[in-house]
Order: structure tokens, then sequence, then C-alpha cells
């Protein structure tokens, strides 16, 4: 079974606020069971008003809209990965971004049901739509939550809401470049594949 593996979801890549930091700052925020938040639950990335957004992995994808008006598109993962030494999926948040609020762009997924997706689509634009708080502006919020097979969060009680840092699982790509980096690792593998074989034969 493998490992998660994430595409960057914007290009260029800057992390405008990094996953667990402003402990005291996020503390008036509450996850699931009331309790306040530790810090960050995910990473800020850079990212410009209506700026692309990319699918970071494969999955089904879902448009969300909270109670502050934020909105996002949240990608599940339609495999179990390696995690936590047993197996769990994960959703995929995509926040911020523009759903109804400028009519200039239009949300390339469907605002109603599930949808599959895979890296490098085209799931939104770039926002700071719901911010309750004080906000650095438009950006990306970019989160990873484990959860298992029925969507229930692995570790609701960690002090982020159940999210993990994306940070260590992002593959060094961007997701809108996918088509040509695996078109490229295609190339690769079958060059290495006819030269096995040649080998092989002598």
């Amino acid at each position: 079974m493998s490992k998660l593996s994430l595409w960057y979801p914007v290009k260029p890549l800057h992390v405008n606020q990094g996953f667990g930091s402003g402990a005291d700052y996020y503390s008036k925020f509450h996850d699931t069971l009331g309790n306040p938040l530790k810090g960050h639950n995910g990473n800020d990335l850079m990212a410009a008003h209506g700026q692309p957004v990319y699918a970071a992995i494969d999955g089904i994808a879902q448009y969300v809209k909270d109670a502050h008006g934020g909105e996002g598109v949240i990608i599940t993962t339609t495999e179990p990965y390696e995690y936590a030494g047993g197996t769990c999926w994960f959703n995929v948040i995509n926040w911020h971004l523009i759903g109804d609020t400028d009519a200039a762009y239009s949300l390339p997924i469907p605002y109603i049901g599930r949808t599959s997706v895979k890296v490098g689509d085209l799931i939104g634009f770039a926002d700071n739509t719901g911010a309750p708080y004080e906000s650095s502006g438009d950006h990306l919020h970019f989160g990873v939550i484990p959860v298992d097979q029925n969507q229930k969060q692995v570790f609701p009680g960690n002090g982020y809401n159940g999210a993990i840092d994306a940070t260590p699982y992002f593959n060094g790509y961007f997701a809108q470049d996918s088509q040509q980096v695996l078109g490229i690792m295609g190339k690769i593998i079958q060059l290495l594949k006819t030269a096995l074989a040649a080998v092989k034969k002598n």
C-alpha cells in the first residue's frame, strides 16, 4: 500500500502561514469537540484573487460552504494509504475559494454533488471567502485530514480539528504541470524497461 503523495495546488509556492503557527490567535477557534485549537490547522499558500487552484491528488471533489460564508473544495481520496502504523483515507481541504461571490469566475466543479477529479484538474479560484476574523487577504488554505472509510476523523482531538501538517507529503511537483511531469516520467520508465529487456537478451 502506498503513502500519501501531494502535488502543490498553486504555483509558485510560498507559504504565508505554516501548520501549527499562531497558537494564541487560533485559540479563539474551536474544534468539533468544542476545544480551542492549538494552532493553525493547515498551510496558507500565497495566491492572488482569482488564481487557479488545481487538484493536489486524485479523488472525489465536493464544493462546501460554511456558516461564515467560507467556500472551498474538499477532495476525498478513493483509496486508503499507509498512515500512523495503519491505513486511512484523506480529506484534502482547499479553502477560501471563489464560489458564488464573484461573477467573473465560475466554479469548475458542480455546486451540488460529488465529482471525480485527477491531479492537475482545475478545481477553483483563490479568494478570501469566509474569514470570520482578521485575515492576510486572498490566499489558499490547504489542509489534510486523515479519516476512516466512514469519513470519521482519525484524530478529532489532536488540537487541530483532526488535521495534520501536509508539508511532509508534498512530492515537490506542481499540480498544474502534472501532465508534463507524468509524461516525462512515463518516457523514462519506458526507456528503462527497453534497456532492461536489451540487457536480458544479451
